[in-house]
């Protein structure tokens, strides 16, 4: 849903991914910080994306990076 820019869709499906606690909340956490940093909603895609980093017990690189841009981004401090 997300290659084929059906972002409504395709963030519905996460959402139903997020409230069954599973494996899975690591990679659907991380979707969800993508979707919101191509809205350039850097606030809501650094609190996706630390969640996903706490999920990843701080143990996932990209995700890592990917919240140090986001806070770059809001001018939060590290």
């Amino acid at each position: 849903y997300l290659k084929s820019n059906n972002i409504s869709k395709g963030n519905d499906i996460l959402k139903k991914v997020l409230n069954e606690l599973n494996i899975a909340q690591v990679k659907a956490y991380e979707l969800l910080g993508i979707i919101a940093e191509k809205d350039q909603n850097y606030k809501e895609a650094s609190s996706c994306f630390e969640k996903a980093w706490e999920f990843s017990c701080k143990n996932n690189a990209v995700i890592g990076y990917k919240l140090a841009v986001c806070y770059l981004n809001i001018k939060k401090p590290i």
